[in-house]
């Protein structure tokens, strides 16, 4: 009779890599920043409730939410057409007899004893996305132009118009069309007037003749004070600031001219005269004091500039750390003045390299630089453009010319060769860089002016080594500023609530200072509650990986072979092991190209390899996705490795097992 055998002893004690959710990571590389929304918060505000409400009808009544649409009570006949909602829930009391009426003012049929509810939680479904209430209010134009087209628009504004717009790249709004104007301003001007950061009024013999243009100066002055904008007044063709101050000369006869015509609208003819003497007591220019007329073109576009270009530049507003990077690269820009250099910025994807290439474009005085260009997403770009569709846009920006293809190449060259240039291209790849050469008829230093410019951004540090005299490695973010870039998309707040602290410190860490991961999770736990931060903090891992995974699938499929193996090893089995260990089992070729491609990191300072917990997520869910298991190569839970011994006859390239301070490989 056969004996039972005894089970099997315990494997020993010791360690296959584990998850990074089951062990502390120190985090990465210090620096990095990313945009921040604005705190802006629009409180529920509550309907005030009328002191003395109208009497009610004798009739039955029914309590009807006013976001309802009314149904039939008894046998009344209700109009299927719903009165209009107001912001905030609160309840219309309705005879049932009644239709309503979408001219109802809501606050005359509130009645006193009813209270107003208190504000509902937002619906995330609902609430429109905070960027998108951002670029609602943002200016959209740098400069608005008020004018009196008969007098101006064919002589100083279209040379003002082309200095502004096409010379220095000032984007300014005028109004072109030629139609007969009313007596109400168009909304779309007033959206325009709401969207500018600055305005240019140009007070003509004929301005003031137009009720139009002085509703639009009403409005202009309303928005500096709402918004704290500035006006530049042009005093033009003969007018002096004290014509407009006190409605003298041509001002004098348009005020007589309005009385006649709106004989009872006192009220808005003082409104009129109080903005042009507000506008005269502005400092501006006097076209007969500024001469010729092509400087006060030149000394109006300066003072725009210094208006909407301030030594601190709003460009770099909420953007965390941004400033010491810029400062960085100010300095290898600074460099060798007179000759052309090509600085690379790199690091791993959403680390922010855009976002400084993109801050730094922004910043460039074009006083400096005479010709300036961003080409983004320059691999993407090429999918659906050829290299000549790129260089017709790049020399069409350049040269100020609508059709640069028609320029005989010598010219060109000759023209572009006394241009002092600032040009950006983002997401150069290995796959590119002939592309790149072709367009810029490489090389760049040849091509423009001593003195000019070029960053380019890539993920692939060979690239750069190739292509640049310098490249900057654009690094994580630290802690404190993890947490608080974190903190902005999930609270609105520099730091989050003390209940909430130790919570979003496990983000943070988690996030490893990339300001992608740390945007893309702080928008998921954006006004969540707090049980609920405790399940999606079990859930990490998993929360929104797709919106970070397929940025970095973009690096890991432009792998070779070898190199996709190599850096699933990494993933599975030596993330923070010896360099001079993981060397001996992998081709130091493979870990150096990895590196080199911002897929991973060797400390040297402590001979080890540091791959960013994002990238093994990664690598870890492309193994697990081989779902199987006789298929899958790479097992890392000691667990489940056991099982699947025990279970499955299954092929596997090798077992690592650490034992205290010796590695076994298997």
């Amino acid at each position: 009779m056969e004996t039972s055998r005894p089970p099997p002893p315990p494997p020993p004690r010791g360690r296959f890599l584990v998850h990074p959710s089951k062990r502390n990571l120190e985090p990465p590389p210090r620096g990095r920043f990313l945009p921040l929304p604005r705190t802006i918060q629009h409180p529920p505000k509550p309907l005030p409730l009328d002191p003395d409400p109208p009497s009610l009808p004798d009739r039955p009544i029914r309590l009807q939410p006013i976001d309802e649409k009314p149904t039939p009570f008894d046998d009344q006949n209700v109009a299927d057409q719903p009165p209009p909602s107001p912001p905030d829930p609160v309840l219309l009391l309705q005879p049932i007899d009644q239709k309503p009426t979408p001219s109802v003012d809501v606050q005359d049929t509130v009645a006193d004893p009813v209270p107003v509810p208190p504000p509902q939680p937002v619906d995330e479904k609902t609430t429109p996305p905070d960027d998108q209430i951002i670029n609602d209010l943002l200016p959209k134009y740098d400069a608005f132009i008020s004018f009196r087209g008969t007098d101006v628009r064919n002589f100083f504004l279209s040379h003002l118009f082309a200095y502004m717009n096409n010379e220095k790249h000032i984007l300014t709004y005028k109004d072109d069309v030629n139609l007969k104007r009313g007596d109400i301003i168009e909304p779309s001007l007033i959206e325009a007037i709401e969207r500018s950061s600055l305005y240019v009024v140009i007070f003509s013999p004929n301005y003031a003749t137009s009720r139009w243009c002085l509703d639009e100066l009403v409005k202009i002055l309303e928005c500096t004070k709402k918004y704290g904008r500035k006006m530049i007044p042009v005093f033009y063709g003969g007018v002096t600031p004290s014509h407009v101050r006190n409605q003298e000369a041509s001002y004098a006869d348009a005020f007589v001219e309005h009385k006649a015509k709106f004989p009872n609208d006192e009220a808005k003819l003082e409104n009129w005269k109080a903005a042009l003497k507000e506008a005269a007591d502005t400092s501006g220019f006097d076209s007969q004091v500024t001469t010729p007329e092509s400087h006060l073109v030149k000394e109006v576009t300066k003072r725009v500039l210094e208006a909407i270009r301030p030594n601190s530049s709003p460009i770099t507003e909420g953007l965390v750390g941004i400033e010491s990077e810029i400062e960085a690269v100010d300095k290898l820009l600074e460099t060798d003045p007179q000759r052309n250099r090509v600085i690379g910025f790199w690091g791993m994807p959403g680390i922010g390299k855009t976002t400084l290439a993109n801050s730094i474009f922004q910043k460039i005085d074009p006083d400096v630089f005479e010709g300036r260009h961003y080409i983004p997403d320059f691999a993407v770009q090429l999918k659906t453009k050829t290299v000549k569709d790129l260089q017709n846009e790049l020399f069409k920006v350049l040269l100020r010319d609508d059709n640069p293809q028609d320029i005989a190449f010598g010219h060109k060259l000759s023209r572009l060769r006394r241009l002092r240039a600032f040009v950006v291209i983002d997401d150069v790849t290995s796959a590119s860089m002939q592309a790149l050469e072709e367009l810029l008829d490489w090389k760049f230093c040849n091509l423009f002016g001593p003195g000019s410019r070029m960053i380019l951004t890539s993920t692939n540090q060979q690239v750069l080594i190739n292509a640049c005299q310098e490249v900057h490695q654009v690094p994580g973010l630290d802690e404190e500023k993890a947490l608080q870039l974190f903190s902005f998309y999930a609270f609105k707040k520099d730091q989050p609530p003390d209940e909430y602290k130790e919570r979003c410190e496990k983000v943070v860490a988690y996030c490893g200072g990339n300001p992608l991961a740390l945007r893309v999770l702080g928008v998921a736990f954006y006004k969540k509650k707090l049980d609920l931060w405790d399940m999606k903090l079990e859930k990490l891992r998993t929360l929104h990986k797709k919106d970070i995974q397929d940025l970095l699938m973009i690096s890991y499929n432009e792998l070779s072979r070898d190199e996709q193996s190599a850096f699933l090893d990494i993933a599975c089995f030596f993330n923070h092991e010896s360099y001079d260990f993981v060397t001996r089992v992998l081709d130091e070729d493979l870990v150096t190209n990895l590196a080199d491609k911002s897929l991973v990191g060797i400390d040297y300072s402590k001979g080890k390899i540091e791959m960013h917990v994002l990238l093994e997520d990664l690598g870890q869910d492309i193994v697990e996705a081989e779902t199987d298991p006789q298929k899958r190569t790479r097992w890392w839970e000691v667990k489940d490795t056991l099982d699947l011994l025990a279970k499955n006859k299954v092929n596997i390239e090798f077992i690592y097992i650490s034992f205290s301070n010796s590695n076994y490989l298997y």
